[in-house]
């Protein structure tokens, strides 16, 4: 049966059965991944609760041991330890009311809030006497029946319970572990399975290739042996076709960048001839622009002598008036301190160096307008050498001006120069531009006789090449039926 089924469809069959086996076993693994989760999630709830159980106990016990260490003591914090063990107590048993399912641990759970309700109604009379100071009454209700037996029942019913759920606890992780190994179990055998029958199905697709193509490979060898053949012998032909082609492509692109050179120098002559004489043009305006420059910057450079003399000027009468200031204030001072020295001795008599005042009066105002003159002799002095500072700065520029127009015009002759080589450059090309034109006329000739004689050749090749290839169509058509 499966020797009549087609290569595609043998090839599909083997890529779908491992992929079905795969699926099926991603399927399974799925499946018991999720039951090991829900068994992990049920050994914590029992862990859970056989930790509240515990803390049930502790807060139990430490209620008792609390109310009497207060007894003893008449400590606070043996009170304030005793009241927080029923609020743990309260805590603990409210997570177990949530945790747990099971009809028996639940009225367990009832009977152990009972009993705390009776042991701390005692506690809390025992610590009422011993505050009331009748700490004997307090000793003595705490050696009493009562409050024993109800520790002892709450032990008893606390140990059943603990004992219950350990036993809870213990098949749930054997459910645990029974469901890896059984993970495992199925992972390793899907794994194995895969393999194997993955493994099995590429031999047996191999065959299948084998059987398929063997009968045709030796045909296709053959064609293609003659192919090759066919192939060297066109490729020999095609190299010296592909030659001839180039070469004359070669000697074509030759003659046409030979005559656009041609053209594209004579404009560049006209153009180099044209800008020659730009160029001259320029350079005679750049020597007038030079000469009138250096008029103007003659003229500048007299006008900053100018104002530098009358600067010069200027600064010597600031000489005199300074001095003058000098020698004014000297008498002020001589004559102020006469008149103090004689008003001192003269006493009433001393109105008569009132004049002695005056005079000191008027040379000091002589002195302030001397000084006045002196910052006005200041303030032109400083115009003046701003307008020194300018035109010299205006000279700098014309300098400059002058420096750039030299330098064009050198730049300018020699263009000129350059430009006549060229001219004289280009025309010897020309020549042996015509030159080549020749030499490449006749290679094209040569060219396409090589061309005639490769043609020839070509339809015999082609005849052959015709052949070869009606035999590989003829295999290709048994490997397209039969796959």
């Amino acid at each position: 049966m499966f020797k009549n089924l087609k290569l595609r469809t043998s090839i599909l069959l083997g890529f779908s059965v491992p992929i079905a086996l795969f699926i099926l076993s991603s399927f399974l693994v799925v499946v018991n991944v999720h039951d090991t989760e829900q068994a992990t999630n049920l050994t914590f709830t029992s862990r859970d609760i056989s930790q509240n159980a515990l803390e049930l106990e502790l807060a139990a016990s430490s209620i008792i041991r609390e109310a009497q260490g207060y007894i003893l003591t008449q400590h606070q914090a043996n009170k304030d330890t005793m009241e927080q063990g029923d609020r743990d107590f309260l805590s603990a048993l409210g997570k177990l009311n949530v945790l747990v399912t099971d009809q028996e641990q639940q009225a367990r759970i009832t009977q152990l809030q009972a009993l705390q309700k009776d042991i701390i109604a005692i506690a809390r009379q025992e610590v009422e006497l011993t505050d009331q100071g009748k700490v004997q009454a307090a000793i003595d209700m705490a050696k009493t029946t009562p409050i024993m037996t109800a520790w002892t029942n709450f032990k008893v019913v606390i140990s059943t319970f603990s004992d219950q759920q350990r036993s809870v606890l213990g098949e749930r992780l054997a459910r645990q572990a029974s469901l890896l190994q059984q993970l495992r179990t199925i992972a390793w055998s899907s794994s194995l399975a895969v393999t194997v029958i993955a493994l099995l199905l590429g031999i047996w697709i191999a065959a299948r290739i084998n059987n398929v193509l063997s009968g045709s490979v030796g045909t296709l060898a053959s064609s293609s042996a003659e192919i090759s053949a066919t192939v060297e012998q066109h490729e020999r032909t095609i190299l010296q076709q592909t030659a001839s082609v180039s070469e004359t492509t070669a000697t074509a692109e030759e003659l046409r960048v030979s005559a656009q050179t041609s053209s594209d120098q004579a404009e560049n002559a006209a153009i180099m001839v044209k800008k020659a004489m730009e160029l001259i043009e320029e350079g005679s305006v750049s020597a007038q622009r030079s000469t009138v420059g250096m008029g103007d910057l003659q003229k500048k450079v007299q006008g900053v002598a100018e104002q530098i003399l009358q600067l010069s000027e200027q600064a010597g009468q600031i000489g005199v008036i300074a001095k003058l200031v000098g020698d004014l204030a000297s008498e002020t001072n001589m004559l102020a301190l006469n008149a103090a020295v004689e008003a001192a001795r003269a006493g009433e008599n001393g109105k008569g160096f009132a004049v002695v005042a005056s005079e000191v009066r008027k040379l000091a105002d002589q002195s302030k307008k001397s000084a006045e003159r002196a910052n006005a002799l200041v303030t032109e002095i400083q115009k003046a050498t701003n307008s020194a500072v300018m035109v010299a700065e205006e000279g700098s520029k014309t300098a400059k001006e002058v420096f750039t127009i030299s330098t064009q015009n050198s730049e300018t002759f020699q263009a000129l120069a350059e430009y006549s080589g060229m001219i004289d450059q280009n025309a010897q090309q020309v020549v042996l531009n015509s030159r080549q034109q020749a030499g490449a006329l006749s290679q094209i000739s040569e060219a396409m006789k090589n061309l005639n004689v490769g043609s020839t050749e070509m339809m015999t090749a082609t005849k052959q090449t015709k052949a070869g290839l009606q035999n590989l169509t003829d295999v290709a058509t048994s490997l397209k039926a039969m796959i």
